[in-house]
Parts: C-alpha cells; structure tokens; sequence
C-alpha cells in the first residue's frame, strides 16, 4: 500500500523523501539526495547517504533499524532505498523519525 507524505522537519544532509510503502513485512521508503561522496579504492562516486546508519522510530518510541540500503545508478543516481522490519510494530498513524547520524526527518504517512 502507497501512502501519502507530508514532511514536517528535515535537517542535515540534503534529501527528499519521495516514497513510503508498506508491506506485510517491510516498511519502503525511497529518498533522493544529490549530495555525493566518492567511496572505495576507485573513489567512485555514490550517494552521501550511503554511509548513514538510519533507525526509522514512531512518537511512542518504537525503534527499527533498516535491514537493506540500495541505491541506483545511471539515471537512477541518488535514489536510495531502505527496508525497515515491521516488528517491532512501528505506529504509521503517528509522526514518524528516521534518524542518522548527519541527517534528521520527521514526516507522517
């Protein structure tokens, strides 16, 4: 199920939050972010968020931690996603954070 976004704050990194879906298992969400950092032995170009360590958390406390981090390439540059488990049970009707350590975002679904 796709669910409507409002973002309420957002700091640190640069980023747009384009997508939340929720599955029976899984909580998607897909951002872009143009800031890019190079990464590796070949100093390849990635997305900055890359490196974050992101816990998606409700306003009753209830904290995940994403499972899988993707990104694309070519056109696709930027785009980022992450997978959160639904247990513990995360409250989609409440505020929501997702948290790094160099970027903070509260939004609603």
């Amino acid at each position: 199920m796709r669910r409507g976004l409002r973002v309420l704050t957002q700091t640190g990194l640069t980023l747009q939050l384009q997508l939340v879906e929720v599955t029976d298992d899984f909580i998607l969400i897909r951002l872009r972010s143009n800031e890019m950092r190079p990464t590796g032995h070949r100093e390849t170009q990635r997305p900055a968020l890359m490196a974050e360590q992101f816990t998606l958390s409700d306003a009753k406390g209830m904290t995940a931690n994403y499972v899988q981090i993707s990104s694309g390439g070519g056109p696709f540059a930027g785009q980022i996603d992450l997978a959160f488990d639904r247990t513990p049970p995360i409250d989609l009707t409440a505020t929501l954070s997702l948290s790094s350590e160099h970027t903070h975002l509260t939004f609603q679904v």
